[in-house]
């Protein structure tokens, strides 16, 4: 062979391993890879769950740690989920996941108090204790929203405790990697439905304001105005007192939350309250994780792109797998979240996988595959 032949073939096979090479760097990315998940009651089931989120090429474990006002360990501050008593799914996770390079992010669902229909018609532990603490509706027989779920008052000053050295028993207790909010806002108004009418939300709005609180007086745009700006920043304070209360036990904790993107199509935050904008503005999170489940590619890639033009924190986009047909429905939502600026991605949740899912994830991303 001459000498140009074999530098030409050398050449050749140079390129060709470059060209390999950034292939397989599109497929091994190096962000969060996540997944929501809500713990199996069998310790057994538990740690196949991890396994197979491993196998998926999960890095970073969206734990659902307090939901239902319950937490899913023993805290002096919270009260265990029953079907755990004797036992500590959190801690089994962190051990498995930190022996294997995977981030525990624990999942508080905040504001999200209950939802009757679930167990035994009672309001929860917690709002069963302090009933004061229930977010009240315009109807005070009527506090049932979004399906028949009923929140907490994020006015209420107690509850607000509750909720704080809940999670400050938790970060101190726990190596979490990361704290991550879920249903940090009111839940979603409607013309015909108004939160926030209960006795210590007119109390605090008026001290704040000086106007009078009532389904009647908010007729009065400027009174509504006031009280959509009043609902806003209550949730805002939170999520900033949070941010503080925990850095100040672990500075190098991560704090995230789970947001409705559209944030275009309601930036006066009048159906939810959740002005994440302005917490993506300040130092309040270490990131987001906008819940881009459109119905269609465009309106998800709509609110993906809205996510990260509005945020300054790193933004993981949220997928919903529950409406995946085939290995190509799997693979747009992988293009869409891997799109230029994102931090990672994150699948909602771990319960809704199936058979097509997890082998197109696998494959994408040359992990082992496993059985369904």
């Amino acid at each position: 062979m001459s000498n140009f032949l074999k530098c030409f073939t050398l050449i050749t096979m140079v390129l060709m391993l470059l060209f390999y090479s950034c292939k397989t760097d599109n497929r091994n990315f190096q962000g969060i890879h996540g997944m929501w998940f809500r713990p199996p009651t069998d310790s057994v089931e538990l740690v196949q769950s991890l396994e197979n989120m491993k196998k998926l090429g999960i890095n970073t474990v969206f734990i659902e740690t307090f939901y239902h006002s319950w937490t899913i360990y023993s805290g002096e501050n919270s009260i265990q989920r029953p079907e755990f008593s004797g036992w500590d799914p959190l801690m089994m996770t962190l051990k498995y996941a930190h022996e294997n390079n995977m981030e525990v992010h624990a999942w508080i669902e905040v504001f999200y108090a209950f939802n009757p229909d679930y167990l035994d018609g009672t309001m929860g532990p917690v709002l069963t204790q302090y009933p004061d603490w229930l977010l009240e509706s315009g109807d005070p027989d009527d506090p049932f929203a979004e399906e028949g779920k009923v929140f907490f008052n994020p006015a209420h000053p107690e509850l607000n405790d509750y909720l704080i050295s809940m999670m400050k028993e938790l970060v101190g207790k726990y190596p979490v990697d990361g704290v991550h909010l879920d249903y940090i806002r009111y839940p979603i108004h409607s013309n015909d439905k108004q939160f926030g009418f209960d006795a210590v939300s007119k109390e605090l709005f008026y001290k704040e304001t000086g106007l009078e609180l009532s389904p009647e007086s908010i007729r009065d745009d400027v009174i509504f105005k006031r009280f959509a700006e009043w609902k806003k920043n209550n949730v805002t304070r939170f999520v900033k007192r949070t941010a503080e209360e925990l850095k100040r036990i672990n500075q190098d904790i991560q704090i995230s939350a789970a947001i409705f993107p559209s944030y275009r199509n309601d930036p006066e935050s009048l159906l939810k309250f959740q002005d994440w904008a302005t917490w993506v503005q300040g130092d309040m999170l270490d990131f987001i994780t906008p819940m881009c489940y459109g119905y269609t590619g465009n309106s998800r890639r709509e609110e993906i792109r809205e996510s990260l033009e509005l945020s300054r924190v790193p933004v993981v986009i949220g997928l919903a797998i529950n409406r995946v047909k085939n290995s190509r429905d799997v693979e747009k939502l992988i293009e869409d979240g891997f799109t230029d600026g994102s931090a990672g991605i994150a699948w909602f949740a771990y319960n809704w996988q199936t058979p097509v899912f997890v082998k197109t994830i696998t494959h994408y991303f040359k992990q082992e595959s496993y059985g369904q």
